[in-house]
């Protein structure tokens, strides 16, 4: 995904958007979702700071949205439901930090 913030919008820099689709991880077999479902893992690099800044916080989440429903036009009807939560590290299996 594009860049998605700007240091003059005061954040640290460029935030970017990660996806994830478990279900290519470990030859298929990494899916945590039931059957017939897809769980993707959406990840923003946020600063200390920057993730208890709730305006900072609203506008990632926001652009990051409004990117899946630009990308994905069924986005609205086939998402059941989205859970963002901060992390103090990287949670992706091949790249904890």
């Amino acid at each position: 995904m594009p860049d998605i913030t700007t240091e003059e919008e005061g954040f640290i820099g460029v935030v970017d958007m990660v996806m994830c689709e478990f279900g290519s991880r470990k030859d298929g077999d990494a899916d945590r979702a039931p059957d017939g479902k897809t769980e993707y893992l959406f990840s923003c690099g946020l600063t200390e700071g920057e993730m208890r800044d709730p305006e900072r916080v609203g506008l990632v989440i926001e652009r990051c949205e409004a990117w899946a429903k630009a990308n994905f036009p069924t986005w609205d009807e086939d998402v059941e439901f989205i859970l963002w939560t901060p992390s103090p590290a990287s949670v992706c299996p091949d790249h904890v930090v």
